[in-house]
């Protein structure tokens, strides 16, 4: 958290300064860290981020996903978008704004859904959700878009039950209003910061 009038940091970096300590007292680099506890992206929030507080990386998506919800499960969680993203091009003719909404419309609002629902079923809610949050700290795109997609990603993983067919009820979801397919409001927080 980010205190605007003291002009730094409140909250402490949660990443332990593991391998600084040598034997007999602290090194150059251990004592430059610990000044380093309250930093933000390594000081360089313009080129890097820091969604979940735990690495600061210059947007290296899968290699954020992999450090947040391990190797295999980011490697799923890639399948599975390149499964999502296919398929809503493959319904976007069908939707309401056709092919141009595969950017800020129905179509994209199905893939956010059929995405999340299908990574919940594989490696559940809880690593989803971190995916899907590391995937819109990467995107950059404005907070309202965010919003939108958080609101989507949200509504595929609660359906996101075994046996339950993602495709259909991200379809249905588009239809009866319960899918956000335009961009708007204020995202969720996620981690520390809007």
């Amino acid at each position: 958290m980010y205190e605007p009038k003291l002009g730094r940091f409140t909250t402490r970096d949660p990443l332990p300064q593991a391998g600084m300590v040598v034997l007999g007292g602290l090194s150059p680099a251990a004592q430059a860290a610990l000044l380093q506890q309250y930093a933000y992206a390594e000081n360089n929030p313009v080129n890097r981020i820091d969604p979940s507080g735990l690495i600061s990386c210059y947007c290296g998506e899968a290699a954020a996903q992999a450090y947040a919800v391990g190797p295999i499960d980011a490697l799923t969680a890639r399948r599975l978008a390149m499964e999502a993203l296919a398929l809503a091009q493959k319904e976007a003719p069908g939707l309401p704004g056709g092919m141009a909404g595969l950017h800020n419309g129905a179509a994209d609002a199905f893939r956010h859904c059929y995405w999340s629902c299908r990574m919940a079923q594989e490696i559940g809610a809880k690593q989803a959700k971190s995916v899907g949050d590391v995937h819109e700290a990467c995107s950059k795109g404005p907070a309202t878009e965010e919003a939108m997609d958080q609101a989507n990603n949200a509504y595929g993983r609660s359906i996101g039950v075994r046996g339950n067919d993602c495709r259909g009820i991200c379809l249905l979801g588009v239809g009866n209003g319960s899918l956000q397919t335009s961009v708007g409001g204020k995202p969720p927080r996620v981690g520390g910061y809007y």
